[in-house]
């Protein structure tokens, strides 16, 4: 008999994942060689010239928008081929981060506001991107922040309307914000980190009065 390939024809995995794609058929015996090409966006990792059995390729996508490699699969058992069969695997790009620090200069005075306004341009196949973080302080002297959170939609931004810093240093707040899709295949991204510098405000400490002689 000719053998006919019966594995699932489409396939999704994360940038950086294996393919770990098993080929199927019905003939006891049946080889699998195939081939493979990029037929949206930019992919790397897979094997042009094709291999032999089990596709076992880590594909790396390093835009914003899904690829997709196909693999062409020729099935063959005691020297009959197949049809070729298509599978295709789609492959989602990590997801990452762009942040703008309000202020700027990401200094701000003890007793004051700031703001981190978290963007990501990744288009996931499926679900949407949101982030995690965890902000820790350089000293106990620093509150006034939420030290973590998760699940953070991108139109949520991370902010404090009072940061304090009660020492009599510069002190700084290490936030680590780490994006990932909920939803869809979860695929997770790079971590970025943001450092706030907090300055303390100074307080004159000398006395609140003083007496004089007239002519001193």
């Amino acid at each position: 008999p000719v053998p006919v390939v019966s594995s699932a024809a489409t396939k999704s995995i994360c940038s950086g994942v294996s393919v770990n794609y098993v080929p199927t058929a019905a003939v006891a015996g049946t080889v699998f060689n195939w081939t493979s090409s990029v037929t949206v966006g930019t992919v790397t990792g897979n094997t042009a010239v094709g291999g032999l059995g089990t596709i076992a390729d880590v594909l790396v996508n390093t835009t914003n928008v899904i690829g997709t490699v196909r693999y062409v699969i020729t099935p063959v058992a005691n020297g009959c081929s197949g049809t070729p069969f298509n599978v295709d695997v789609t492959v989602d790009p990590q997801p990452t981060l762009s942040t703008v620090v309000t202020p700027l200069s990401q200094v701000l005075c003890s007793n004051t506001a700031m703001v981190i306004d978290v963007n990501s341009a990744t288009v996931p196949s499926a679900g949407s991107v949101v982030y995690d973080y965890v902000a820790v302080a350089s000293d106990v002297s620093v509150t006034g922040f939420t030290a973590s959170a998760i699940n953070q939609s991108l139109a949520t931004n991370i902010s404090n309307l009072n940061v304090l810093n009660s020492s009599l240093i510069r002190q700084t707040i290490t936030y680590t914000i780490t994006p990932k899709v909920l939803g869809g295949l979860a695929c997770a991204g790079p971590s970025v980190v943001v450092v706030i510098s907090i300055d303390p405000v100074p307080v004159v400490s000398s006395a609140a009065t003083k007496s004089i002689c007239s002519g001193v």
